[in-house]
């Protein structure tokens, strides 16, 4: 338990692989509060989202914050928005945060010097303007996340990030045919290697 609110964690460690898998799965209270899962970031780290149909770098500091902001998403200095991944770049070291379940926020703690998923938000809404009607992130109640961090080098590019997270983020399901061990068939084939299918 953390306060009022109640957490369950799985983590595995996987084999052969510079990868951590963690599951949280937490039963929000009614509260005001932001529930997430942080990874330690130095605080010259860069960092770099993945975005629809691309890559971005977010630069935290260069962010206007503030309470009478237009969005929720800059109301809390720190915070910014990635889909899939973000990734921490310091010096020759990399470290990636993968998210399985739906694009939320991020926040950049530079006092505990950390990047913090934010898994739910509970707050008080506004009471005006579009983000009155939101319900999405905003009700407590019983929520499952998965995570898996990935450590590699800075020099990697950034495309293998993009391979990864699509392979985990929807995993190929497969049923095999009823045919002898011998016959070998392809249904899809792509070439170059470059092209992802999606």
């Amino acid at each position: 338990r953390a306060g009022i609110h109640s957490f369950r964690q799985r983590i595995d460690i996987i084999a052969g692989q510079k990868t951590i898998e963690v599951e949280t799965e937490f039963f929000a209270a009614p509260d005001v509060t932001h529930i997430g899962l942080a990874i330690p970031v130095e605080d010259q780290a860069s960092l770099t989202v993945d975005i629809p149909f691309g890559i971005e770098e977010r630069k935290v500091d260069d962010l206007p914050y503030g309470p009478y902001s237009e969005s929720i998403e800059t109301w809390l200095p720190g915070m910014f928005w990635g889909r899939q991944w973000v990734k921490a770049d310091y010096g020759k070291a990399s470290a990636t945060l993968l998210c399985r379940d739906g694009d939320r926020y991020y926040w950049r703690d530079k006092k505990g010097k950390r990047i913090v998923h934010i898994m739910a938000k509970i707050r008080r809404k506004p009471d005006e303007g579009w983000e009155s009607k939101l319900k999405i992130g905003t009700e407590p109640g019983y929520h499952r996340f998965r995570h898996a961090l990935v450590i590699n080098d800075a020099s990697r590019d950034c495309i293998d990030l993009v391979k990864k997270a699509q392979a985990y983020n929807h995993p190929l399901f497969w049923t095999p045919a009823n045919k002898p061990e011998t016959a070998r068939h392809s249904a899809l084939e792509l070439r170059p290697a470059s092209v992802l299918l999606s």
